[in-house]
C-alpha cells in the first residue's frame, strides 16, 4: 500500500532500517529525510505527507522541536518519535507535545503496528472534524458523511436520549433504526460515555475510551468510544462514535497468554540452567503450571533409574497433606508411555480407594497424565488435576508439550549430574550456552539468516555421527558449526544486510569473514580444535574457494562435512535475494557439485544416510 513518509533523521544508517521496516511491513514508500527546522518547515509546506517519524535527539534540531513546528500547523498528520533510549518522563513530554506514539530504535516490530493504529486514528480524527462541519453547515453533507462511516456513530440528547444513529449502529448493536428512539445511551451499557455526557469526566473529545457494550440479544463486547458536543438547531447535542474491537482484544488476550507461556517457560528453563537441586527446578516447574494452564493441581512422579520405580517428586494444589499416593493412572502411563486423559474419573472404572481419595477428598473431576521423555528413555510423569471438566484447547496443549520436555529435560539432567561431576557439566553448559548467545548475537543482526546456525549444528552433528566420526570429535564439530558465521560480526550492516546481490568490493569484504572469524575466536584456548570450520568452510575441492585455496583433502575433514549441511540449509531457506529451493532441486545441486565444490565421499553418504527414494523423493533431513 502507497504511504508518503516525511523522516526526521540525521542518521543515514537508522533512516535506512526504518525505511526498511516499512518495506517489510507491505508499503509502498514516498519519503524525504531532513534533519533541521528549515527543511522541515519547507516540505509541510510544499508537500501533503501521510505520517511523520521524527528521531528524538539530532545534532542542530530535535524531535521536540519537531514538534512543535508540526503542532503550529493544523494538519493532522500523525507523529511518531523515535529514539535510541527513552525514559518515562521523557516519553510522557513528547506526547504532551504532540507526538502519536513512541518507537525505541531496536524495537521496530512495533513501528508498523504504530502506524497502522495512527493511520486510522487520523482518518478518525479527519472524519470527526468532517462530521462536524457537516452537521453545522449542511443536513445533506451530514447524513452522507454519516451513514458512510464504518463505526457506530449515535446522536443523543444530553440527558442520554437517542435521536439519531446511522447503518452501522444497527448493524452492530442490532436493533432497527426506529427502536433507537425508544432508547437511551444506558440501554447499551455506556456508563462511561454517561458520565463523559454529565460532565463528570474532563477528558470529552479527548481520544477513544474503552469499556463493555451490550447488544440487543445481551451479549456484552468491548468498544472504543469518542464522544464530542455539537449544536443543531440551536439544541446541544452528544455525538458518540462507537468502535468494535472485539478483534482487537482477542488479539491482545492472545498476546498476553502467550508472553505468559513465555515467561513461565523462561523461569522453568532458569531454574534449570541455574541450579543443581531438582527439587528446587520441580517446585517452580510444578508453580508455573498450576499458573500457566490453570488446573487446581499437579504433581511430578521421577523414574527411579535403578529399580524403574515412579517415586513422588513435587506435587502443588492438593487439599490434603501429602499427594504421595499410588497413582493407578501413572502406572498405566509408564507401561503405555502415552498420554492419558480421563475427563471425568467418576466414569472410569477405577478402584474403590482410588475413587475414595480422588473425588471424596480432592473433589477432582478431570486428569491429564503426560510421559516425561527424553532420548527414547521415561524419566518420569506429569499429572494435572482439574476440579471441573478439563477441556484444552491447542495453544493450551502446546504449552503443555513444551512444558514437559523442559521438565523432562531437567529430571534427566539431574540424573546426569548425580552419574557426573557436576561441576564440569556446568562449565560445559556454559561454554555451550556463551556459544549459542554468541550465534543468536550473529543471527539478531542478520535476520535473513534467522535459525541457520542452530539448523546447521544438528546437521553436522548428524552426518558427522553417520560418517563414524568420535565423540569427542563431535563437540568440537558441534562448536565450529554454531560459530561458523561469527566473524560476520565484523562486516558492515551496509553489506550484511543488503537486499540485493553484492558488488565485487562488497563481495571481497564478504569474504574475509572467515578470517575475522579465525582472529576473533582463536584466543581462546576450548576453541582450538573447532576453529578449521570457522576458517575453511568457504573453501572448495577444486580449490576455486576462500580464503586460502585449499583443495581436496587438504581441507580439513570437519570443514568439508560441514560445507554440504551448510549449502543444503542455506538452499532450501529463503534469502533476500532469491525464494527457497525445493529439497529435491538442493539434493540435485549436491551432486552435481560433488568433485568440484564438495567432497564427492561425503556427499555420497549425505545421500545414503539422509535421502531415500520411493514412489516420491523424501528427504528425510531436516
Amino acid at each position: 500500500m502507497p504511504l508518503k513518509v516525511l523522516l526526521v533523521e540525521d542518521s543515514e544508517d537508522d533512516a535506512f532500517l526504518l525505511i526498511r521496516e516499512l518495506h517489510k511491513g507491505g508499503y509502498e514508500l514516498e519519503f524525504h529525510r531532513v534533519d533541521n527546522a528549515e527543511e522541515l518547515t519547507s516540505a509541510l509546506e510544499h508537500e501533503h505527507w501521510d505520517i511523520l517519524i521524527t528521531d528524538y535527539s539530532l545534532p542542530n534540531f530535535s524531535g521536540m522541536e519537531a514538534l512543535q513546528i508540526l503542532s503550529s500547523r493544523d494538519l493532522n498528520l500523525p507523529a511518531i518519535m523515535v529514539s535510541g533510549k527513552m525514559g518515562e518522563e521523557t516519553a510522557v513530554e513528547a506526547m504532551r507535545a504532540g507526538a502519536n506514539d513512541y518507537i525505541l530504535k531496536g524495537n521496530y516490530a512495533r513501528l508498523i503496528p504504530a502506524i497502522e493504529r495512527e493511520l486510522r486514528e487520523a482518518q478518525v480524527r479527519q472524519a470527526k472534524r468532517l462530521a462536524e462541519t457537516s452537521l453545522r453547515e449542511s443536513e445533506e453533507r451530514y447524513r452522507t458523511l454519516f451513514e458512510a462511516s464504518n463505526d457506530a456513530i449515535i446522536l443523543a440528547t444530553k440527558q442520554g436520549q437517542i435521536r439519531d444513529c446511522n447503518i452501522s449502529a444497527t448493524e452492530m448493536f442490532g436493533f432497527a433504526k426506529s427502536e433507537f428512539h425508544r432508547l437511551d445511551l444506558g440501554d447499551f451499557s455506556l456508563e462511561e460515555v454517561l458520565k463523559l455526557v454529565s460532565g463528570s469526566r474532563q477528558d470529552i473529545g479527548n481520544g477513544f475510551i474503552e469499556t463493555v457494550s451490550r447488544r440487543k440479544s445481551g451479549e456484552t463486547f468491548p468498544v472504543a468510544v469518542n464522544v464530542s458536543l455539537t449544536t443543531i438547531k440551536g439544541e446541544q447535542m452528544v455525538v458518540a462514535y462507537i468502535r468494535d474491537i472485539t478483534q482487537r482484544v482477542l488479539a491482545e488476550q492472545q498476546i498476553q497468554r502467550q508472553l505468559t507461556n513465555l515467561a513461565a517457560l523462561h523461569a522453568i528453563d532458569t531454574a534449570i540452567t541455574t541450579s543443581t537441586n531438582l527439587e528446587t527446578t520441580i517446585q517452580v516447574a510444578l508453580d508455573q503450571v498450576v499458573e500457566s494452564l490453570k488446573v487446581d493441581a499437579a504433581r511430578i512422579l521421577k523414574c527411579n533409574n535403578q529399580n524403574q520405580e515412579l517415586e513422588f517428586a513435587g506435587g502443588v494444589g492438593f487439599e490434603s497433606n501429602s499427594p504421595r499416593w499410588q497413582s493407578h493412572f501413572s502406572d498405566c502411563i509408564v507401561r503405555e508411555q502415552d498420554t492419558l486423559f480421563l475427563r471425568d474419573i467418576q466414569k472410569e472404572n477405577l478402584a474403590v480407594d482410588a475413587i475414595e481419595f480422588l473425588v471424596k477428598k480432592e473433589s477432582f473431576v478431570s486428569y491429564l497424565g503426560i510421559p516425561l521423555i527424553v532420548k527414547n528413555r521415561l524419566k518420569g510423569v506429569l499429572e494435572l488435576f482439574q476440579r471441573q471438566i478439563l477441556a484444552p484447547d491447542q495453544e493450551w496443549l502446546d504449552f503443555l508439550d513444551a512444558v514437559t520436555k523442559q521438565i523432562a529435560i531437567a529430571i534427566d539432567s539431574a540424573i546426569l549430574f548425580d552419574d557426573l561431576h557436576r561441576s564440569n557439566i556446568e562449565l560445559e553448559a556454559a561454554y555451550a550456552n556463551t556459544l549459542e548467545g554468541w550465534a543468536r548475537a550473529l543471527e539478531l543482526r542478520d535476520y535473513e539468516t534467522r535459525g541457520h546456525s542452530m539448523r546447521v549444528v544438528k546437521q553436522a552433528v548428524q552426518l558427522a555421527v553417520a560418517m563414524g566420526i568420535s565423540e569427542g570429535d563431535l563437540i568440537h564439530i558441534r562448536r565450529g558449526a554454531l560459530l561458523h558465521d561469527i566473524g560476520k560480526m565484523g562486516i558492515p550492516d551496509s553489506i550484511l544486510l543488503k537486499p540485493s546481490a553484492l558488488d565485487d568490493d562488497e563481495w571481497d569484504a564478504m569474504k574475509q569473514h572467515p578470517i575475522y572469524g579465525y582472529e576473533m575466536l582463536k584466543p581462546i584456548g576450548f576453541l582450538e580444535q573447532s576453529l578449521d570450520i570457522v576458517l575453511y568452510h568457504h573453501e572448495r575441492w577444486d580449490g576455486s574457494g576462500y580464503p586460502e585455496g585449499l583443495k581436496g583433502e587438504e581441507i580439513p575433514l570437519s570443514a568439508r562435512i560441514f560445507a554440504v549441511v551448510d549449502i543444503w540449509d542455506s538452499l532450501i531457506n529463503v534469502r533476500p535475494y532469491r525464494g527457497a529451493w525445493t529439497k529435491e532441486q538442493t539434493w540435485a545441486y549436491l551432486q552435481n557439485t560433488a568433485g568440484v565444490e564438495l567432497d564427492p565421499a561425503i556427499v555420497e553418504i549425505f545421500g545414503k544416510e539422509f535421502v531415500r527414494f520411493g514412489d516420491t523423493r523424501e528427504i528425510l533431513m531436516q
